[in-house]
C-alpha cells in the first residue's frame, strides 16, 4: 500500500513537471535566482514612458543576498535613470516586501524622471516575482514590470546621461510633441 501511495505521488509530480514545462514556465523561482543586477526590460503596460536602451540611461535595480539568513533581510541599490535608490527587501515563495526605499534628488530630463518615477514605483510596489523565460518580472500595485538580467555586477552611470537623455527624447517624441 505504501508503494501505491509513493507511486502516485511521483506520478503527480511528474505529471506537474511536464505540464508546466510543456506551458513553457519555468521552474519555480527560488530566492538566490532573484540575487543579482536587472536592466529594466519592460515598463507595466499602459505606463507612457520609453525604456532608455543606453547603459548610462537605463535604470537597473540589484539584489544582495541577506547578511544573515535568520532575519532574511536583504539589500536593493538601484538607477532609475537620474537618480540612485537604495534600501531592504524581503522575499520569500515568490513573495517579495520591498521596504522604505532612500531616493537621491537630482533633477533629470522630464522624460527620464517620468520613466524613474514608474520604474522606482514598479518597484517600491512589487508584491510577486517570478523568472520568466530567463526575465525577472515584478508584479505588484504598479502593474508588471519586466527586467533582463545583466552580467555587469553594477551597469554604468555616465557623467552626462542627461545630455545623453535629452537626444535621446528628441528622437523619441519629437521636436515639440511632448507636453511636459
Amino acid at each position: 500500500m505504501t508503494m501505491s501511495v509513493r507511486s502516485v505521488a511521483l506520478s503527480t509530480i511528474a505529471l506537474a513537471a511536464l505540464i508546466a514545462a510543456a506551458s513553457g514556465c519555468d521552474a519555480p523561482s527560488r530566492a538566490t535566482d532573484l540575487y543579482g543586477t536587472w536592466m529594466l526590460d519592460e515598463l507595466p503596460e499602459g505606463s507612457l514612458a520609453f525604456v532608455p536602451r543606453s547603459g548610462d540611461t537605463r535604470p537597473w535595480v540589484r539584489f544582495e543576498a541577506p547578511e544573515s539568513e535568520a532575519d532574511g533581510v536583504g539589500r536593493i541599490v538601484g538607477w532609475g535613470g537620474v537618480n540612485s535608490f537604495f534600501g531592504p527587501y524581503r522575499t520569500g515563495k515568490g513573495m517579495l516586501a520591498i521596504g522604505s526605499l532612500g531616493v537621491t534628488k537630482v533633477a533629470g530630463p522630464p522624460a527620464l524622471m517620468n520613466t524613474e518615477r514608474i520604474f522606482i514605483g514598479a518597484v517600491q510596489t512589487a508584491q510577486e516575482w517570478t523568472i520568466e523565460d530567463g526575465a525577472l518580472v515584478l508584479r505588484g500595485e504598479a502593474g508588471v514590470a519586466r527586467l533582463a538580467r545583466s552580467s555587469a555586477a553594477e551597469p554604468r552611470r555616465g557623467d552626462d546621461e542627461a545630455a545623453d537623455a535629452e537626444g535621446a527624447e528628441g528622437r523619441r517624441l519629437g521636436a515639440g510633441d511632448a507636453d511636459g
